[in-house]
């Protein structure tokens, strides 16, 4: 399909409505959004295309023909052809997901920038995208002014808009020389790229009047902290959004605050608590609550719905981690998980009451009566409002802890493999019709190992602390910075491990662990009984995990040795994985065949200094490996260091979004149309009249269709959750 002439081509557009915030799908069907320029080229010439002027024939032909369209980001260009069609076009052909080749997905898959004008930087391409076109773009591209009687004025300077053209243009010629640089995806990835169209194409039915009652509850909430607020801080502070205020209101009350991060919530509710002030522990929650940017997301999810009631372009194919979707627009990555058994029942009352009718100010008190905390009840039912369209339901699927499995499978931890299969085998079920399961869950496994306790004495705390904490923060060579922010996130503190640590350590780990405290670099701010907790149990977890820390070495030595050795394999992983420096390209071959990319890798030596166990200093030389890549937390593009952890982290996750995808083919394929994915979660959306009607309708052979293998990992342990619901609660 993708063979013969290419056609490359770019839309310049205007409207009132805002593309960044309500996205490409409700802006290609916004009744004011209008064609400005399209650019394209099939033999390399040029031409340009605008309403009013004969239609484009050899473009038009080359498409009818089943002929490729190139463009960065193609999904844009493919919505507005689809919306030229619907208006003033209906005469063009089809434009149809199977010709368009992208650019920016291309790029994305080999770890480079997915952004036009950072992509010309990074390949030096001698075509570059016009800054000074791309300032006059988005003057143009908005109205100069919107009337009260709805007519908008438009931008129209002859001079201005023939040096618009002439941006359109020269982003078809940068496109064009990306094109000719940047590897295809392979035949594989291809299919994942046109599923992951159609799912974003398909989008998730959202309940617009719950999410509006919700919109309106959010205000009246906010509205009514800061009214207390004020009342608490005797009008010191007039929002909870005054951090600087709050902080120095908290500190002329006599307890030192330096700031109002979560991990120092605890400690300020306990001198609160001590002092007796209690409109201190009442500030700080106030605080908290409204600071939940997740509420947010009711007006956005506004913002975004289209005219069918469904919320479209919600993920970005290769976006996150090695290949991973990224939540866009709404973010439904982020929003926040509920537990069905603690949080469901709330949940179920929080969206019956938002849809009775009852004015949103009414909803706020029965709200803030059943719960006291509007914005968290909130916060939590987001998830709900995102159903399945009359007459279908839902059907869900998550991978139990696939980074854990995967981390074991790669690096052999044997031990905690069998954890696995005996957790995921059911031998029969009890007075309640649950399963009883061959072994416990693998945190009660870890926090037996790292206890020394045997596992029926393994408390609800220790499961927690030492079991959950550990295995979710350590698994790529986290240390106790690492294990301290997990441990935010699980309410686990720091001063409630000293006590149960210290009592099953070893007095000689303690002691020697104790002596380290003063020469550690990750103290994270803890005394120094708080530390020796956590980095005893970071030293145990690691003993028990031998293969997976001896793993980050191997694949640490690997990459040096890869870069130093261009062109020689550096097998990890028994086989199941490999480096291979080639070009200015450092690649790493996946268990499945998929190929991740490190670009202009190289190797930096440093020298460090040392103590031996008689206290004396040595000097030695250390090499490490850095390569350009993009800053998760900010996304800049720039120098990042590839270590032992990091390589691990990458190859684990992209391994999980492998399994995901075969998944994700499968279940389409099945007849259940995929409508999100979110992490290790699959969300599909069915037609009751067929939903459950036989076998090949049932939530068992969604689950079944997950779980299968392949050969590649036929002997990874998998282990499915699967429901089906009428929301997406679980």
């Amino acid at each position: 399909m993708l063979g013969g002439p290419r056609a490359h081509g770019d839309f310049e557009t205007k409207s009132a409505c805002d593309l960044k915030k309500s996205g490409a799908h409700k802006y290609a069907e916004h009744p004011s959004t209008r064609v400005i320029i399209l650019s394209w080229s099939i033999y390399g010439d040029i031409n340009r295309w605008r309403p009013g002027l004969p239609d484009p024939v050899p473009l038009l032909d080359h498409i009818a023909r089943g002929g490729t369209f190139v463009a960065h980001n193609a999904t844009f260009e493919y919505l507005i052809w689809a919306m030229l069609r619907r208006t003033i076009c209906p005469h063009w052909p089809e434009l149809r997901i199977e010709q368009l080749d992208c650019t920016m997905a291309r790029a994305l898959a080999v770890g480079l920038p997915g952004r036009l004008e950072e992509l010309g930087t990074v390949l030096g391409l001698k075509q570059q995208k016009d800054s000074v076109g791309h300032a006059l773009m988005l003057r143009y591209s908005k109205p100069r002014k919107l009337h009260a009687n709805g007519f908008i004025e438009w931008w129209d300077n002859p001079d201005e808009l023939e040096a618009l053209y002439n941006y359109c243009d020269q982003d078809v010629r940068t496109e064009m020389e990306a094109d000719t640089l940047l590897p295809p995806l392979s035949e594989h990835e291809r299919l994942v790229w046109e599923l992951d169209q159609r799912i974003n194409h398909r989008g998730i039915y959202i309940d617009e009047a719950i999410v509006a009652k919700a919109a309106d509850v959010v205000v009246i909430a906010k509205k009514e902290a800061d009214k207390r607020m004020r009342e608490l801080t005797g009008g010191a502070v007039k929002k909870c959004t005054e951090v600087g205020k709050i902080v120095e209101w908290i500190n002329e009350r006599g307890i030192e605050c330096t700031s109002l991060k979560k991990g120092d919530h605890y400690e300020l509710n306990l001198w609160s608590d001590w002092f007796g002030m209690e409109d201190v522990s009442e500030v700080i929650e106030l605080r908290k609550q409204s600071a939940k940017t997740s509420v947010a997301k009711y007006d956005k999810t506004l913002d975004v719905l289209c005219d069918d009631g469904r919320a479209r372009g919600l993920l970005q194919y290769h976006g996150a981690g090695p290949g991973r979707w990224a939540g866009r627009l709404t973010q439904p990555q982020n929003y926040p998980r509920v537990d069905p058994d603690v949080d469901g029942p709330t949940v179920e009352w929080a969206v019956e009451e938002l849809s009775s009718g009852m004015p949103a100010e009414d909803v706020y008190r029965m709200m803030q009566f059943r719960t006291g905390k509007p914005l968290v009840t909130l916060s939590k039912t987001l998830r709900a409002t995102m159903r399945a369209a009359p007459g279908h339901t839902f059907y869900g699927g998550d991978f139990s802890n696939i980074e854990g499995r995967i981390n074991a499978w790669l690096a052999g931890e044997a031990w905690k493999l069998q954890a696995f299969r005996d957790y995921d085998t059911i031998i029969g079920e009890d007075k309640k019709g649950k399963p009883i399961r061959k072994g416990p869950d693998l945190y009660y496994v870890t926090a037996a190992m790292i206890t020394g306790k045997p596992i029926d004495q393994v408390t609800k705390a220790e499961r927690q602390a030492q079991g959950k904490v550990s295995e979710l923060s350590l698994g790529y060579q986290g240390g106790v910075g690492a294990y301290v922010n997990m441990g935010d996130t699980y309410l686990v503190r720091a001063e409630d491990l000293v006590a149960p640590v210290k009592a099953t350590a070893p007095e000689i780990q303690w002691a020697t662990t104790l002596e380290q405290y003063d020469k550690a670099k990750d103290k994270c701010g803890l005394p120094r009984q708080q530390w020796t907790a956590i980095k005893i149990i970071v030293k145990n977890w690691r003993a028990k995990n031998s293969k997976i820390m001896e793993g980050w070495w191997e694949l640490q030595d690997a990459a040096i040795a890869a870069v130093d050795w261009p062109g020689v394999p550096q097998q990890v992983y028994g086989g199941r994985a490999a480096y291979l420096m080639h070009g200015n390209v450092l690649y790493c071959r996946l268990p499945s065949g998929r190929l991740m990319c490190y670009n202009a890798p190289y190797i930096r030596e440093s020298k460090d200094i040392r103590v031996d166990k008689y206290g004396e200093e040595y000097e030695v030389l250390r090499r490490t490996v850095w390569y350009q890549g993009k800053d998760r937390k900010t996304g800049s593009w720039g120098w990042r260091y590839l270590y032992g952890g990091l390589q691990c982290e990458n190859i684990v996750q992209a391994t999980a979004r492998c399994v995901m995808d075969r998944a994700m083919l499968r279940v389409e394929a099945a007849g259940f149309p995929l409508v999100l994915t979110v992490h290790d979660e699959l969300l599909a959306e069915k037609l009751i009249s067929v939903a459950g009607s036989n076998y090949h309708g049932s939530v068992e052979y969604f689950a079944e269709l997950m779980a299968q293998h392949e050969d590649w990992y036929a002997d990874l342990p998998l282990a499915v959750a699967a429901w089906t619901d009428e929301r997406y609660v679980k």
